[in-house]
């Protein structure tokens, strides 16, 4: 009996650590271009993407990049904000650093968009906690010879939230590309996409591949994230399986 209740015990502490939010990752931050042709990008399914990422949610909110490229990145975020924006019942904020708890208060899905600024300890403390609440983050990059420090910013509140994701960076299919067949994965999160539009690229590791370049590397990868339980919480638990020791030693 009393291996049986440590058994317990473990399998209560175990299951205290669940999996919480998503953290998405992609090498390219074109992924808007693809919802509105905008850059000069083809039409494909990227708006579908974006309905997926966001699920039943109902919220957006998007940090917006500081990078001075209007002709494709900004037009990529514009893109996506309008769609979001288009969408019946869905609310989306667009703000500026810094990431704030107010900020993400009854929000679903928080897009940090080629963050050219670092992110503060205060930012990674507050996403951190949105995710822990289950929400879902997607973190775009870039390729090498545009914006390595977008890509270094990613990497380093990756590595603070304890994620195994990483941008790798590289200089992956130059220009605009229409992802397919073999490129998109099988996942609830490209369901019913059959085309998705994209542009020169870093790789991303760590994760569950979304999509692949044209040489089979993965540009786009998830992977959850779990919650780390209170002391307290852990305490109770094994309070509790104590107890019924206890409790079986007296009634022997």
């Amino acid at each position: 009996m009393k291996r049986v209740l440590v058994l317990l015990v473990a399998s209560l502490v175990a299951g205290a650590a669940a999996f919480a939010g998503t953290v998405v990752v992609s090498g390219d931050s074109n992924l808007g271009n693809g919802i509105d042709g905008s850059a000069g990008a083809a039409i494909e399914d990227n708006g579908l993407f974006f309905s997926n990422l966001l699920g039943a949610g109902t919220s957006v909110a998007l940090r917006t990049t500081t990078n001075g490229d209007t002709g494709t990145e900004v037009t990529s975020q514009d893109a996506i904000l309008n769609y979001y924006g288009g969408l019946p019942g869905v609310t989306v904020d667009a703000f500026s650093a810094p990431v704030m708890p107010a900020l993400l208060s009854g929000v679903n899905l928080l897009i940090a968009f080629l963050p050219d600024i670092a992110f503060t300890a205060g930012e990674t403390s507050a996403i951190a906690a949105f995710l822990n609440g289950g929400g879902t983050v997607l973190f775009t990059g870039e390729w090498v010879p545009f914006d390595s420090v977008a890509d270094t910013n990613v990497n380093s509140i990756l590595s603070a939230l304890g994620s195994p994701l990483a941008i790798a960076p590289a200089s992956l299919d130059s220009g605009f590309h229409v992802a397919s067949g073999s490129q998109i994965a099988a996942d609830p999160l490209t369901a019913g996409i059959s085309e998705f539009s994209y542009a020169a690229t870093s790789g991303v590791t760590g994760g569950t591949p979304l999509f692949f370049t044209t040489n089979g590397t993965p540009f786009m990868e998830y992977a959850p994230t779990s919650t780390t339980p209170e002391p307290s919480t852990l305490l109770l638990v094994v309070g509790a399986g104590l107890g019924l020791l206890v409790f079986r030693r007296r009634r022997a």
